[in-house]
């Protein structure tokens, strides 16, 4: 059949089946590799951006580090600590901390009572159970003082009553009235249980 073909039919043919060929060439060999070379192209366009974007953060990273260095200079995380290394002395430092700020807001300290207390996250604790008397104001200047002051201090477990005095007039205002005030003061040393001495 092939010899039975005209000259410009077999050439043709020849340039059919030569289409043929290299069309399943390209659909085998050539479209195969460039999908992959698409998926690669993808792949380090996804790459770059994720590069771009640690970058990013690494450098703010950096910046927060920095600030974080600065906002330490300026004020420093020691003063919100006790400065004794042992445990009592620790304990009188807290102890000496609240009488002063009792007296000095016209409020008479009762008692103060060292406390057990265990260590939290790493930092060594000392606690105080403090009795005092006062008025309302009076309280209230002293829980502003131990709480917003240095050393850091925490209090809990507060309780105020009214004192019940024979000669107290009926009318007296009510901010003057006298409370019986009871509370527990914490405070912390750097250090953990490991690093605080007895």
């Amino acid at each position: 059949m092939i010899s039975e073909l005209t000259p410009v039919r077999s050439r043709m043919l020849a340039v059919g089946l030569l289409i043929a060929v290299a069309l399943g060439s390209y659909g085998f060999v050539v479209a195969p590799l460039a999908g992959r070379y698409q998926a690669f192209e993808d792949d380090i366009a996804e790459l770059a951006a994720r590069v771009s974007h640690l970058r990013r953060i690494a450098s703010a990273g950096a910046m927060t580090e920095d600030r974080l260095a600065a906002l330490k200079r300026a004020q420093p995380a020691g003063d919100y600590y006790l400065t004794s290394t042992k445990r009592a002395l620790a304990s009188a430092e807290l102890q000496r901390h609240v009488k002063e700020i009792v007296n000095a807001r016209g409020c008479q300290l009762v008692s103060s009572q060292v406390m057990s207390s265990e260590p939290e996250e790493g930092f060594g604790s000392v606690a105080v159970k403090v009795h005092m008397r006062g008025n309302i104001a009076g309280l209230q200047e002293v829980l502003h003082r131990l709480e917003g002051g240095k050393p850091a201090t925490f209090i809990d477990d507060l309780s105020v009553s009214v004192t019940h005095r024979r000669r107290v007039p009926s009318r007296s205002p009510q901010g003057q009235m006298p409370l019986n005030i009871q509370f527990k003061v914490t405070a912390y040393g750097r250090g953990g249980e490991g690093e605080w001495h007895d």
